[in-house]
């Protein structure tokens, strides 16, 4: 049995577990797919994330929206952070990333991908599919990698 003196903390606890189990299973598919073309790995993880965002989208998506203020909490561990860390297991493996376009690609992934995730789930067009979501974000995953200068020094490009 555990304490928690308020309603705010329980519902952060709730969260953090969610979260935590949600980035356990993102890192552990980063870490297994690490051979594998970065398409694969985009469909695999995105897929991944969705599944995740809608099994658990009170937790994930509607607290972070309607109480937003627990997501303040320094000692929160959230999701945007705990995917960030998990982006980059991935993208260590480029050998022309240096740690300053580590940093910024990690960044600009998590952002993209988390906003993606809440709109689409917060409003989803019609004329959407889930496929036709998953295929687009890929796309444009891909596309802002395999655009960046490190990524076309590559000795193997």
């Amino acid at each position: 049995y555990q304490y928690f003196p308020t309603v705010e903390s329980i519902l952060l606890s709730i969260h953090e577990t969610t979260a935590s189990a949600t980035v356990q299973k993102f890192r552990a598919k980063m870490l297994a797919q690490l051979h594998l073309p970065m398409e694969k790995v985009a469909a695999n993880t995105m897929e991944l994330l969705l599944n995740e965002y809608e099994t658990h989208q009170l937790v994930l998506h509607q607290m972070v929206i309607e109480r937003p203020t627990l997501m303040l909490d320094p000692g929160v561990a959230s999701l945007q952070r705990l995917l960030h860390s998990g982006i980059r297991i991935y993208m260590q493996q480029f050998e022309t990333l240096n740690e300053r376009d580590l940093e910024r690609v990690a960044f600009f992934l998590e952002i993209v991908i988390l906003g993606s995730l809440r709109d689409y789930l917060s409003n989803p067009p019609p004329q959407l599919s889930r496929k036709a979501f998953l295929e687009d974000m890929i796309t444009v995953m891909i596309g802002y990698i395999k655009g960046q200068k490190w990524y076309l020094a590559r000795a193997d490009a």
